[in-house]
């Protein structure tokens, strides 16, 4: 286990208690997920998986954990020539939904116990125009869904967590 993250915070603790939910362990690979998001070591995007290249470049919460699990990112050129985001390097068509897309592969989301459906809720979390919250309010969300899946088995819970943090207010910090 990470030793950054050995057991929740008290927001996540307090969501918790909060939504009634029992918290279980995380795996090692969510364990440094989170232990990164929370770290300042990583600048955050929005609308993209990277942005930038080298010390420079900026990650939504899905292309640090893609960064972690060492897979590359290059720049593509679509059907009109023009030269796009990178995207994730060796990835084939048939680990996404869609080609192109801003996901994680799915051995990568069954690595870290998430679903197909948590890359969009992340994503909406990191992303959306009036509701984009630090890597600081992600990490809690990540660690908060994970560890109530682990212990109660919830279907759904990285929207659930994010409304659970909310609840307790002013938790998370939205970005302009």
């Amino acid at each position: 286990m990470n030793p950054h993250v050995n057991g929740p915070n008290d927001i996540v603790r307090a969501a918790a208690a909060a939504a009634g939910w029992t918290l279980g362990d995380l795996n090692s690979h969510v364990a440094d997920w989170v232990a990164a998001l929370r770290s300042g070591d990583y600048r955050q995007a929005h609308g993209a998986m990277r942005i930038g290249d080298g010390p420079t470049a900026s990650y939504c919460c899905l292309g640090v954990a893609a960064c972690l699990a060492g897979i590359e990112f290059v720049h593509w050129v679509d059907q009109s020539g023009a030269t796009k985001l990178p995207r994730l390097y060796g990835v084939s068509v048939e680990d996404h939904d869609t080609p192109q897309s801003g996901y994680l592969p799915h051995w990568l989301n069954d690595l870290l116990g998430i679903y197909a459906h948590d890359n969009e809720d992340l994503t909406s979390i990191n992303d959306a125009e009036r509701s984009r919250y630090d890597f600081a309010h992600i990490a809690n969300v990540v660690e908060l869904a994970a560890r109530a899946r682990l212990a109660d088995r919830h279907s759904d819970p990285m929207l659930r967590a994010h409304e659970a943090l909310l609840g307790l207010g002013g938790i998370g910090e939205v970005r302009s």
